[in-house]
């Protein structure tokens, strides 16, 4: 009981290690989570861990959230975020690699404390416009983008041109069957930008 009761006041939460009969529950039922959250506001909680969960749905709940500042949302099946994702504005970390997602919603850009934004092996053909404005310091303090393990195939010219306010920058691209850096549409495009973006592309060895 007194375990149910600090659940409440907790300020981390990482599932798997601090409620291993819960998740085993959750990998089975993504449904019991749902009932968790019902049951628990979680309104202390600023990192939640929900890696590895079988989830093919981002919690909605979670977005009630508010006070959280950092979120592991990896390993799992989800394939779109919510537009309410743009009322977590204290996140700073979110976690997302790992799942099938192959866009994202423009209210991202409401998370103006974002620092660091992890999309990596999605199914991502592009960057979508509104990650790329992310980096823009203008919009957000977002300093690192990561989405190694995509097929990104365009970097189009509007994300280009919102990349040219970035602090920093970095594309990590995966070499598949040949110099897959050279098949990707836009690329040169990445020489304009002014000298003050530090950008760095970083070609690896496809893990597939």
């Amino acid at each position: 009981m007194n375990t149910l009761i600090g659940i409440s006041a907790l300020r981390c939460l990482f599932l798997k290690q601090y409620l291993p009969v819960v998740w085993q529950m959750i990998h089975s039922d993504p449904f019991v989570l749902y009932c968790l959250f019902c049951c628990f506001r979680f309104q202390c909680l600023r990192s939640l861990n929900l890696a590895d969960n079988n989830l093919d749905a981002f919690p909605k709940s979670i977005c009630e959230m508010t006070g959280l500042a950092e979120l592991n949302l990896g390993c799992n099946k989800i394939e779109s975020i919510p537009t309410t994702i743009g009322d977590l504005v204290n996140l700073q970390a979110l976690h997302l690699h790992n799942n099938h997602l192959s866009g994202m919603p423009d209210e991202i850009l409401q998370l103006k404390k974002l620092v660091i934004l992890v999309l990596a092996f999605n199914k991502f053909h592009q960057i979508p416009a509104s990650v790329a404005q992310l980096t823009d310091v203008r919009t957000s303090e977002c300093e690192t983008i990561i989405m190694a393990g995509n097929l990104i195939e365009t970097i189009s010219t509007e994300v280009i041109h919102k990349l040219k306010h970035a602090k920093k920058v970095i594309l990590v691209l995966p070499i598949i069957y040949g110099n897959y850096a050279h098949r990707v549409t836009g690329i040169e495009g990445l020489k304009s930008l002014p000298k003050y973006v530090s950008c760095f592309l970083v070609i690896y060895p496809s893990l597939f």
